[in-house]
């Protein structure tokens, strides 16, 4: 049975953070980012992060292998960060 898993990856660092879709609240509210957003316009996502989304993915897929479902920039707690979905295995 396929589990698909959240990872949010913080666009200047490239850290990480694998959760289950289940207890995704709880690691949103332990991400300490760099990049603080401070007017929530996602036009301008794209020209604040400073990984691109081949880097999120590919450091995503390191983290927890399997199949991207999708990719993007998303606001979490106030902090840019990528929020990349695979679906995996185990």
């Amino acid at each position: 049975m396929k589990n698909t898993k959240k990872l949010a990856a913080l666009a200047l660092g490239g850290l990480l953070f694998a959760t289950s879709a289940a207890g995704i609240a709880t690691a949103s509210s332990q991400l300490n980012g760099s990049i603080k957003i401070t007017q929530d316009n996602e036009a301008n996502y794209a020209n604040l992060a400073s990984v691109n989304i081949d880097q999120a993915v590919a450091s995503a897929l390191k983290a927890q292998p399997g199949q991207v479902i999708k990719a993007g920039l998303e606001n979490e707690d106030g902090y840019l960060v990528w929020g990349v979905e695979i679906a995996s295995n185990n």
